[in-house]
């Protein structure tokens, strides 16, 4: 799962970019996992593990919601952020670096009634090696009885996406960052491998400050 530009050096931007995921789309997405928990859990759901939780988005839907959880991730910047988040809403949560595949570094067997893994972050796994490590990762720190919910996007409606628009098809968006910038993001996916099948999702980030004067040539 490499290093990630946006996950550190750009990790004061993230909330930015991603606004509209994180006010409209991740409480949706926690209203969905607490709806598993009640339907699928073979047990009480108290105790919450919220694994590349990022700047704390979900992290703090599900704190809302009652559950005591701790999160997850691998960019200490990203914590930072969901850290300070935390604080200035009143909730005691901790966070927590570590690597999803790697929880037994951190957390003792059997520590959690459910682990959720939000914002497709499980495709990071794209070899099969890294999947079966993060779930038997995530198999240690279950309780018996516990569950464990992820979402994922569907690479084939990619594939088909990706026919239909022509590949390497760059999307230009424009975002508002904290001190008035303006973020200027192209993004364009690309067919990686078609057998199992990866698709390479590449983003580029334009930082335009309030006070950038133009530039002129002759």
């Amino acid at each position: 799962m490499g290093e990630h530009v946006l996950y550190t050096v750009l990790a004061r931007y993230y909330d930015y970019i991603y606004a509209g995921y994180l006010e409209k789309i991740a409480p949706k997405n926690v209203d969905l996992a607490v709806e598993a928990f009640n339907r699928f859990a073979r047990r009480k759901v108290k105790q919450v593990l919220d694994i590349a939780c990022g700047t704390g988005g979900s992290t703090l839907e599900l704190a809302r919601r009652g559950y005591r959880v701790t999160g997850v991730d691998l960019h200490g910047e990203m914590l930072k952020i969901a850290r300070e988040k935390a604080r200035r809403e009143g909730y005691n949560i901790e966070f927590i670096e570590c690597d999803a595949r790697e929880l037994d570094r951190v957390f003792e067997p059997e520590s959690f009634d459910a682990v959720t893994m939000f914002f497709t972050s499980l495709a990071y796994m794209v070899e099969w090696e890294d999947l079966i490590k993060l779930l038997r990762s995530v198999h240690y720190v279950l309780r018996d009885g516990g569950f464990f919910y992820a979402d994922a996007p569907n690479p084939h409606h990619y594939m088909y996406s990706l026919g239909n628009i022509g590949i390497r098809r760059a999307i230009t968006w424009t975002a508002e960052g904290p001190d008035g910038e303006t973020l200027v993001m192209n993004d364009w996916k690309e067919i990686e491998d078609w057998i199992k099948p990866v698709i390479l999702f590449k983003r580029e980030i334009r930082i335009v400050k309030p006070d950038a004067q133009p530039r002129h040539t002759s």
